[in-house]
């Protein structure tokens, strides 16, 4: 740092050689600032020396000073689009008195008592804020006042007698309390004291560095659960993190290296204490991250230092533990990344405008080139910086629109589809209103809030009908949920704010009184889940977090073991079947072998296969590219973009080809089947299919589809056929359909009735129908016609098991079950057999069922054990062949597309059997036999085929009636062979079983022949098809249910996440290394689901300064993850997927710290295996694309 004598610096510069000058006024104020990029900041004071302004490239921010009782307090604040934005006013004390925002929102007062403080917030809502002063700082010692709507306790802090936070009570009552030394460093915290669910957790820190050497955390036993510690060099770098198993003392390091002197003599590094290598826990292989780092300058640097390349010590290569390197090309004169390659040796450039916010992405064609097939996404922002039109490659947009408090109000698409948001003071959205290019409303969400601010209902579009109503404890927990329809659900939170206990529906019959009970351990792992019936299952993990045991009443007990690094290397079943598998060094999974040795399951990756001859088919490392299992195999090829552009699977010998292309918003344009055929799509300038012609091989295009409509931000509203038809699709104002209508002779003809929360009451066509009706917690429970005549009444048990089926006015049909799991014991007097994981073996005397080693339906069985049918199903859950041994007329083999649709069926000759034309999940036109006989195919609310009309005589040919039918049972009439069912179903009339993807599907009981894969993530009863409501929802991969109004694209992280390791050593975490998080998504549908993910981070912090104890920004940084256990995302159809997640970190005295910094991860999934996942270089000061963790100063230290 360079000063002119007075103290006040002229320069700054890193060590990397950028530099920041200072020049200031006759004052001796600062007046002017340069970045390293030659960008100019300009500050104006006032008389008093008050800064007034500040000007930026992009405008100037002027700050006011108008209080006459407070002259040098700030009170107004203009934007740098010249609007007031905030405003202050203070007493005479020069204490602030109000805050608002830019016309009132966000509203404040301050009225200060006796040396309290009320707190007014924006719903008029007052706290009273009572202080302390330990050694004469005033410090929170009580908050009174309302934390729910009928609340009345406080949170109050207590001090030790230096100053420092000893204990805290939440609004529950409930204790944390802390020990600091007298240095401030948290040597134990204790969280929920003196309750079943206390938690301590110690830390043991360096005297010298004072950075942590151990942690662990001890039970309310005083067990203790888990052990960490860390080691380092003198500086203060990390140079091992271990976690211990405290029973098992097995361990699990991370270790890294450093440039050291030696090093830079030796040239191996330019700058002391930049990190080497990374090396990971495992010891099988050598899971090491290497990093390279520009030696020098670059020689322009010297006379060109604002647009200098790269300077020394800027990080050049990244090389992952497989040797496939990422390197940074350029870099800007502020150390931004302008260009890198990625290990497909793809360019990708960034710019940025002059302040310094990311305006391009552009992933190149050609490197080096700037051209038309560039893949290029830009970002628009205001003056102030806020985002205000996104622009894909593809040309498709969104714009966004702030009111002039900076809160978002509207998007629009490309076409003139609008979102509107209504605010209230606070910034809560209590309307959403979508509106077409005329400005007629379409779609609406109403929401109502409390005073607290907190979500008191949800209303429909309406505006008066209730959908969902709110009731939260003292903390802000949901405690009670009432529904529309009036049922209510309980939910309890134990000392530590976890959820512990949901009671569905409570009381007496005629109540369901659904409980459902949860244990957790001090990590907040889940042990123990007891459902409604009183059956448990439950969860052991040993000390490194490692699922080790589940026993589950219907699937029995499973063990798994582990690899140093947390992989499974083992998993038993409860038949007794053991699994094998093994890693790359990567982490990712590469063979799971089998007692039955036919049964084992290669995976490659990375590794362009011989298949994808064409240059541009061989951008291969990041990605699965082949699978050899019991069925066959499977390649994959992809193109420089990520897209997968072909797949070759081989079955019994037989070749299968499909192959795809995109448009340069990475959206499928077209595709060609195994027999030949040509699908192409047309897409509108959202993205959206707008037309669908399909080519016979050798043939000429036909128009399967002409025109498509949809709703704003909403699915689709008429699709016109080739054949002159048009299937009109009308939804009400809360996208719940409505009518489904091809009025030509023999067309689809649905309307549909509705109760307050969106199960469908009526299903009718013309004068024909059923009337619906469900239980408390929405399970069917009677279907009647239109005269109210009974046509089917269900019973279930508190679970959703069903308990009895009536057909008209015959007498029930009673299901048993066994007192100890779920599984069917009986239908009437019809006894069922299981094997020990819950597999239907056995239905009568006259069905059986055969399994292989992995779990999956083999054989159909008669009577005497002999096969009727055999299936082959491949390693993503897809079956790929039915066969019988000694009869080739049975042979059939199935394709299905990186979605999970079926694509086409053939025959032992690989003749084309059928092939089915898909728009965006919905089956649209079939293609039959050898000759490709055209039909047009009309599906239902739910994506279920209903009517097939011939391409010919434009008659009908197919007709699966879904009335008196809500479970599927009845079969199609009509001459057209089609086996496609609910949606991801086909039937096997061989065994009368639905194939379902991951399971199969028994119409006759609405429930499946074996237990849900993914456990008690899929729902409560891990048999039952879609939680008992068919006409609402669907189960396309056999898994979870989706929504009616299509499946959602979109994921978000909800609630929050704190890494294992507060604030102040956060970058003492393994990093660059592994992180498993535990996520909980929300579709857009509002449902949850729960998994894994694996995030391998690569960024390279400076060091804490000594002196100040602050953290500089961190960057720049990549990273790439991918899904441990994607199954948790199943009744979502294989495809992409975008999640956002926004991150909190907490200090050492538990204060949340939260980031205006969202990541957007966009993943592709296929039968459950994340194939390719995004990695995004992120940058210090770039919120666009993923933004800087600016920590400053940590309190308390």
């Amino acid at each position: 740092m360079l000063d002119g004598g007075d103290g006040s610096p002229l320069s700054i510069t890193d060590n990397h050689g950028r530099a920041i000058t200072f020049g200031y006024d006759a004052n001796g104020l600062l007046s002017v600032l340069s970045t390293p990029d030659g960008q100019t900041i300009t500050y104006a004071h006032g008389a008093n020396g008050q800064l007034t302004s500040v000007t930026y490239p992009s405008g100037t921010r002027t700050y006011q000073y108008a209080s006459t009782s407070f002259p040098s307090g700030l009170t107004g604040l203009i934007d740098e689009n010249g609007k007031s934005i905030s405003t202050w006013a203070y007493d005479a004390y020069g204490r602030a008195t109000s805050n608002a925002g830019a016309g009132g929102v966000d509203a404040f007062s301050f009225a200060y008592n006796n040396g309290n403080t009320v707190v007014t917030d924006p719903f008029g809502v007052q706290r009273t804020y009572a202080y302390a002063s330990p050694l004469g700082f005033p410090q929170i010692s009580t908050i009174a006042g309302p934390l729910c709507a009928d609340c009345t306790l406080g949170q109050s802090n207590a001090y030790d007698s230096n100053g420092y936070l000893s204990s805290s009570t939440d609004w529950n009552g409930h204790v944390t309390s802390y020990a600091f030394d007298a240095g401030g460093e948290l040597h134990q915290r204790v969280d929920g004291q003196g309750t079943a669910q206390q938690r301590s957790t110690t830390i043991d820190w360096d005297d010298t560095l004072h950075n942590p050497l151990d942690m662990s955390v001890q039970d309310g036993s005083g067990n203790t659960v888990a052990q960490s510690a860390w080691t380092y060099n003198a500086r203060g770098e990390p140079l091992t993190f271990t976690r211990t198993d405290p029973v098992t003392h097995a361990a699990r390091t991370w270790t890294y290296r450093y440039c050291e002197a030696a090093d830079i003599t030796a040239g191996t590094c330019p700058l002391l204490g930049l990190r080497l290598s990374a090396d990971g826990p495992r010891t099988d292989v050598a899971d090491v991250t290497t990093y390279a780092y520009y030696a020098s300058d670059d020689a322009s640097c010297a006379n060109a230092p604002t647009t200098c390349p790269h300077r020394m010590g800027d990080l050049w290569k990244v090389t992952n533990a497989l040797g496939q390197t990422t390197t940074l090309l350029r870099y800007d004169g502020a150390g931004r990344p302008l260009a890198m390659l990625d290990a497909n040796n793809v360019e990708t450039d960034l710019s940025y405008n002059a302040r310094g916010w990311l305006t391009q992405v552009a992933v190149r064609a050609v490197n080096g080139k700037v051209g038309t097939g560039d893949e290029t996404t830009t970002y628009g922002y205001d003056n102030t910086g806020q985002v205000t039109k996104i622009t894909r490659p593809d040309g498709s947009s969104l714009t966004f629109t702030y009111d002039a408090a900076h809160r978002l109000t509207d998007i629009a698409d490309t076409l003139g589809d609008t979102i509107h948001y209504t605010l209230d003071n606070a910034g809560n959205r209590l309307r959403e209103d979508s509106k077409d290019p005329s400005g007629a409303l379409r779609h609406s969400v109403v929401r109502q809030f409390n005073a607290l601010g907190q979500l008191a209902a949800t209303l429909n579009a309406d505006g008066k009908t209730v959908n969902g109503q709110y009731h939260y404890d003292a903390n802000g927990n949901p405690d009670v949920f009432t529904d529309g329809r009036g049922t209510v659900t309980d939910y309890r939170f134990d000392a530590l704010d976890r959820l512990y206990h949901v009671e569905a529906d409570p009381g007496a019959a005629p109540h369901v009184e659904a409980n459902i009970d949860t244990t957790r351990d001090a990590l907040d792992r889940i042990t123990k889940i007891i459902d409604p019936q009183g059956l448990a299952t439950t969860y052991q993990f040993d000390g490194l977090g490692n699922l080790k045991q589940l026993a589950s009443p219907d699937t029995g007990t499973a063990i798994a073991t582990f690899d140093a690094a947390g992989d499974a290397i083992t998993r038993t079943d409860a038949r007794g079947i053991t699994a094998r598998y093994t890693y790359d060094a990567l982490g990712r999974i590469k063979t799971i072998s089998y007692p039955t040795a036919a049964l084992k399951t290669t995976y490659t990756w990375d590794t362009t296969q011989a298949v994808c001859s064409a240059s541009s088919q061989g951008y291969s490392v990041g990605h699965l590219t082949a699978i050899t299992d019991g069925s066959g195999s499977t390649q994959w090829c992809f193109d420089r973009f990520g897209n997968g552009v072909k797949k070759v699977a081989v079955v019994s010998g037989k070749t299968f080809t499909t192959s795809y292309g995109y448009n340069l918003g990475n959206r499928l344009i077209q595709q060609t089947t195994p027999g030949g055929t040509v699908i192409a799509y047309t897409r509108d300038a959202v993205g959206r299919v707008v037309k669908v012609t399909s080519t016979l091989k050798g043939g000429t295009a036909k128009a399967l589809v002409i025109a498509v409509t949809y709703a704003p931000f909403g699915p689709v509203t008429a699709i016109a056929y080739g054949n002159g038809r048009t299937l009109t699709r009308t939804y009400d104002a809360d996208y719940i359909p409505s009518a489904i209508k091809d009025a030509a002779t023999g067309g689809l003809n649905l309307t549909f009735g509705r109760d307050a929360i969106g199960n469908l009451t009526q299903i009718a066509s013309g004068s024909v129908g059923n009337v619906l009706r469900y239980d408390p917690l929405n399970r069917l429970t009677t279907v009647t016609d239109l005269t109210n005549k009974p046509q089917w009444a269900f019973t279930y048990d508190a679970t959703g098991n069903r308990l009895s089926a009536q057909t008209g006015t015959a007498t029930p049909v009673p299901y048993t079950y066994t007192t100890t799991s779920h599984r069917l014991y009986a239908v009437g007097t019809t006894l069922r057999g299981y094997d020990a994981m819950g597999n239907t073996t056995s239905i009568g005397s006259a069905q059986g069922f055969h399994y292989d080693d992995s779990g999956r339906m083999d054989q159909a069985l008669d009577g005497a054990g002999h096969a009727t049918m055999q299936y082959a199903t491949n390693a993503l859950g897809q079956r790929v062949k039915k066969y019988l041994t000694g009869n080739a007329a049975a042979t059939q083999y199935a394709i299905r597309d990186e979605a999970g649709h079926l694509i086409g069926e053939y025959d032992g000759s690989s003749n084309r059997v059928r092939e089915v034309v898909w728009m965006d999940g919905m089956p649209v036109g079939v293609l039959s036999g050898t000759t490709g006989t055209l039909s047009y195919l009309e599906p239902d609310q739910l994506g279920t085929p209903r009517i097939a009309i011939d391409g010919t005589t434009n008659t009908q040919t197919w007709n699966w009636n879904p009335l008196n039918d809500p479970f599927a049972q009845s079969q199609p009439s009509g001459t057209l062979g089609l086996d496609l069912r609910l949606p991801g179903q086909t039937f096997d009339p061989e065994s009368g079983l639905s194939y379902n993807y991951f399971r199969d599907y028994e119409a006759a009981t609405g429930r499946y022949q074996e237990s849900d894969p993914i456990g008690l993530n899929g729902g409560i009863s891990t048999y039952a098809y879609v939680h008992g409501n068919p006409l609402s929802f669907a189960d396309p991969l056999g898994l979870c249910p989706t929504c009616q109004a299509g499946v959602p694209d979109h994921f978000s992280i909800v609630g929050s996440w704190t890494p294992n390791a507060f604030l102040r050593w956060w970058n003492n975490v393994p990093d660059p290394g592994v992180k498993v998080w535990t996520y909980e998504l929300q579709d857009a549908c509002g449902k949850r689901v729960y998994g894994q993910y694996r995030l391998t981070e690569h960024f390279f912090p400076a060091q804490p300064n000594a002196n100040t104890n602050e953290y500089p920004n961190w960057g720049p940084w990549t990273y790439d993850g991918h899904f441990l256990d994607t199954t948790n995302l199943g009744g979502y159809p294989n495809g992409t997927y975008l999640m956002d997640q926004t991150f909190a970190l907490q200090d050492g005295q538990g204060n949340i710290y939260p980031l205006n910094t969202v990541f957007e991860h966009e993943f592709n999934v296929s039968g459950g295996v994340t194939t390719s996942n995004t990695t995004i270089p992120l940058n210090a000061g770039n919120s666009t694309s993923g933004g800087s963790l600016p920590l400053g100063h940590i309190p308390g230290h």
